[in-house]
C-alpha cells in the first residue's frame, strides 16, 4: 500500500499567503457575518485551503473518474484520461457519485468501467432501456440510483439539449440530483465554487470545528452547509471539495483517523481538546468524539418464501422470475415468485409450513392461471424447503425462506411462459448462464447459491466417507437433475 506523504507546516507567512488571506476576507464580507460566528476566520481558511490541496496533489488516490492536473503523483497515468469537454466530463463525474453513494470504492470502479464501456455518453443512457440499466447496476444495490440516472439522462436529453448545465440550481432540477451530487458535479467539471456535503465532509468539518450534537438535524445540515461553502477554494473548487472527501475517507477516519498525517491538523479543534487533556489520561476527549454518533433506529423486520421455479424444456433448465412493480423496495427488478410470511406461532411445526398454501396460490396465477398439479401432478407436495437466508437493506431485514421446484414443460408451454406479460410479467433465465445469473439483484443470486450448495454437501460427504461417497453424490446429483433439468450446474458468483 502506498504510503501517505506528509505535507510540512510553513515558518511564518509568506506574501502569497498574505494576499490569500486578503482574498477570503472579501469573500467573507461578501457572504455576510460568517466569520463572526467564530466558526473559522480568514486566516484559518486560506490555511486550509493552502494545506489541504497540497496534501491533495501528493496524496489523492487514482481513480477512472478523477482528473487533476495539478497532481504530482508519478502513478497518474493510470488509464484513459476523462473526456476534455466539460459536458462528457460531468456526465462522467455523475455517474461516479451516483454509484459512490452507499458504496465502496474498491468496488464501484469495476462497475463505473464496464458502465463506461456500455454506456460511454450521456446520449448513449438516454437510448438505453431500464432492464439493460438495472442487470448493469445488479450487485450495487439501491437500485433505484440506476433508474434515477436513465431519468435524469432523458431529462438533459429532451429539456437540455443534450447538454449537462453547470450550474448547481439547473443540475438540481435534473430528476435524482439532490443538492451534494449537484454541488459535485457544478464543481468538479464546470469549475463553480460550491461546497459539498457528505459523509466523509460533515466527520472533516465537525472536529475541525468540534460541532457538538446530531449532525443530522436541521439546524447543523445548514451548518455544514455554510461551512464548506465558505472553505471550498475558489480558483480549484473541485480539487478541493475532492481533496476533503479524500481526507474523511483516508486520514480523518470514523474510528481510527491518522492525526498525525493530517494535512488540518492545526485547525482541528477536536485535536487540540485532546491533546491539551493529555494523552495518557483515559476517558477524556477524543476525536472520535465528534460528529455525535446517532443510534439508529433498527430496521424492521420481515419473513418472506420464495420459489426458486426451474422450468425444464428440451433438457435445459430456466430459473422463472417475475417482475416487481415499478415503484417502490427494487423496483422494476426481477426476482423469484414470493409471498409474505406472517409471525411464528406455536404450531410451527404444522404442516403446511408458514407461506407454503399461499405460494402455491401465486405459482398458480403465474402459470396462466393453471395449478402446480396440471403441470407437475403433484402441487404442493412438489415445492421442498431447502433453507434460508438474511438481507439487509437501509430499513428492512428480510429473511427469505426458499422452496424448490421443478417443472417439465413441452416446447409450447415454455413459450408461453416465456412471453408472458400484463399484472405478471415472467422472465425465463438460464440455469447455466454465468452472465444471465450475474445480471441479478444480491438476493436472488444469493437464493441461487443456496441451492447451488446441495451439491457442496456431496463434496464433503466425499472427503468424510470414502466408501459412501460415490452413493453419496450420486444422489445429491439426481437432486440437482429435479430441481435444475439434467446437466445443469449453478456456480457461486460472489
Amino acid at each position: 500500500m502506498r504510503k501517505p506523504v506528509a505535507v510540512g507546516m510553513a515558518v511564518g507567512r509568506s506574501s502569497r499567503m498574505d494576499a490569500k488571506v486578503a482574498a477570503v476576507k472579501k469573500e467573507v464580507k461578501v457572504g455576510g457575518d460568517f466569520e463572526t460566528r467564530g466558526l473559522f476566520c480568514a486566516e484559518e481558511i486560506a490555511e486550509l485551503r493552502h494545506r489541504l490541496l497540497a496534501w491533495y496533489d501528493v496524496n489523492h488516490r487514482i481513480l477512472p473518474w478523477r482528473k487533476n492536473p495539478h497532481s504530482k503523483r508519478s502513478d497518474r497515468d493510470a488509464g484513459p484520461p476523462p473526456p476534455e469537454d466539460k459536458s462528457d466530463f460531468a456526465y462522467c463525474v455523475w455517474v461516479s457519485e451516483v454509484m459512490l453513494q452507499q458504496t465502496r470504492v474498491e468496488t464501484v470502479k469495476a462497475y463505473y468501467t464496464r458502465w463506461m464501456e456500455a454506456y460511454p455518453t450521456l446520449a448513449d443512457l438516454a437510448e438505453a432501456d431500464l432492464e439493460r440499466v438495472n442487470e448493469l447496476w445488479a450487485g450495487l444495490g439501491y437500485y433505484r440510483r440506476a433508474r434515477f440516472l436513465l431519468e435524469g439522462a432523458r431529462h438533459v436529453r429532451d429539456k437540455c439539449g443534450g447538454r449537462m448545465p453547470g450550474e448547481v440550481e439547473e443540475l438540481h432540477k435534473i430528476p435524482g440530483i439532490g443538492m451534494y451530487t449537484a454541488s459535485a458535479i457544478a464543481s468538479i467539471a464546470f469549475g463553480r465554487r460550491a461546497g459539498v456535503v457528505d459523509g466523509n465532509v460533515i466527520r472533516v468539518l465537525s472536529r475541525l470545528r468540534a460541532l457538538a450534537g446530531d449532525p443530522r438535524a436541521p439546524a447543523n445540515t445548514k451548518l455544514h452547509w455554510r461551512l464548506s461553502n465558505s472553505v471550498v477554494d475558489a480558483d480549484r473548487p473541485g480539487c478541493f471539495n475532492q481533496a476533503l472527501m479524500e481526507l474523511g475517507a483516508t486520514v480523518c477516519t470514523p474510528k481510527a483517523p491518522k492525526c498525525g498525517e493530517c494535512p488540518a491538523r492545526a485547525q482541528c479543534l477536536a485535536l487540540r481538546r485532546q491533546e491539551e487533556w493529555g494523552a495518557d489520561s483515559e476517558g477524556g476527549p477524543s476525536v472520535t468524539d465528534f460528529p455525535e454518533k446517532v443510534k439508529k433506529k433498527p430496521p424492521r423486520m420481515e419473513t418472506i418464501r420464495c420459489c426458486v421455479l426451474v422450468v425444464t424444456s428440451e433438457g435445459r433448465g430456466h430459473f422463472l422470475l417475475i417482475k416487481r412493480p415499478d415503484k417502490g423496495l427494487l423496483a422494476g427488478l426481477w426476482e423469484f415468485p414470493n409471498v409474505p410470511v406472517g409471525a411464528k406461532t406455536e404450531e410451527e411445526g404444522s404442516k403446511p409450513p408458514r407461506g407454503r398454501e399461499e405460494l402455491v396460490g401465486l405459482l398458480g396465477e403465474i402459470l396462466e392461471g393453471g395449478s402446480l398439479e396440471a403441470f407437475t401432478g403433484k402441487g404442493a407436495q412438489k415445492l421442498k424447503e431447502v433453507g434460508s437466508f438474511e438481507h439487509v437493506f437501509s430499513h428492512i431485514k428480510q429473511t427469505t425462506i426458499v422452496d424448490v421446484c421443478s417443472l417439465q414443460v413441452d416446447a409450447k408451454a415454455f413459450g408461453t411462459l416465456s412471453e408472458m406479460q400484463g399484472p405478471r410479467e415472467t422472465r425465463l433465465v438460464p440455469v447455466d448462464s454465468k452472465e444471465g445469473v450475474a445480471s441479478l439483484s444480491t438476493g436472488v443470486r444469493k437464493a441461487i447459491r443456496l441451492y447451488s450448495g446441495l451439491g457442496k454437501k456431496a463434496s464433503v460427504s466425499r472427503k468424510n466417507k470414502k466408501k459412501e461417497g460415490k452413493a453419496e453424490a450420486d444422489k445429491s446429483q439426481r437432486r440437482l437433475d429435479q430441481f435444475f433439468g439434467k446437466g445443469a450446474r449453478v456456480k457461486d458468483e460472489e
